[in-house]
């Protein structure tokens, strides 16, 4: 027996009665089918979350990538710089040495000194670039570390958040699956209802 409603929308109490354990075999079942799409619906929200953290991995692994390229090019151009520089006051020392040497032919001794002056300086400017060049490609060498290691950290919060989004996309599957089968009982009550 279908439930009546009067026309002061209440509840027949005797089609309730009538309608026995069935009655409220229908009720419990609807309302752990309404549970069940509410538990879905979470699901599906843990779902969105893990696609969000996976592109906020992407984008922390793509920061890294510019940071490893903006070393890099800073350490070509600080070496280019450094390359020049050395260039100029070689050039700059030999001629020094070669005016030396033209205005020294009258005396071999004052030669002598001033040749040994320019080789110490040229000598001493050398040293100094090559531990400036050395130091500058520790600092390259130590910059390029720091973006690798953060660049394999991010791969694996990548990697992580794949498995996360793996795990959600299958919840999210569970969950359509459950509330189609809810849907489907939701009708079937429907109908017996009517």
């Amino acid at each position: 027996m279908g439930v009546s409603i009067s026309e002061h929308t209440n509840i027949d109490l005797d089609a309730i009665i009538a309608g026995g354990d069935g009655f409220v075999t229908r009720i419990k079942t609807l309302q752990q089918a309404k549970s069940d799409n509410e538990a879905s619906l979470a699901a599906l929200n843990i779902g969105r979350d893990a696609v969000a953290a996976l592109q906020s991995a992407q984008s922390r692994e793509q920061q890294a990538l510019n940071l490893i390229s903006d070393a890099k090019a800073e350490a070509e151009t600080i070496l280019a710089d450094a390359s020049k520089a050395a260039e100029k006051l070689r050039n700059e020392a030999q001629r020094a040495v070669d005016e030396m040497t033209d205005k020294a032919n009258g005396t071999a001794a004052a030669i002598e000194q001033e040749v040994k002056v320019a080789r110490a300086t040229l000598t001493a400017w050398s040293d100094k670039t090559k531990q400036e060049v050395a130091a500058l490609l520790d600092r390259a060498t130590a910059s390029n570390a720091k973006a690798d290691q953060q660049l394999a950290a991010n791969k694996k919060a990548a990697d992580d958040l794949a498995k996360a989004n793996r795990e959600a996309k299958a919840a999210i599957d569970s969950a359509n699956a459950t509330q189609a089968a809810l849907t489907a009982k939701l009708d079937a009550i429907k109908v017996a209802a009517s």
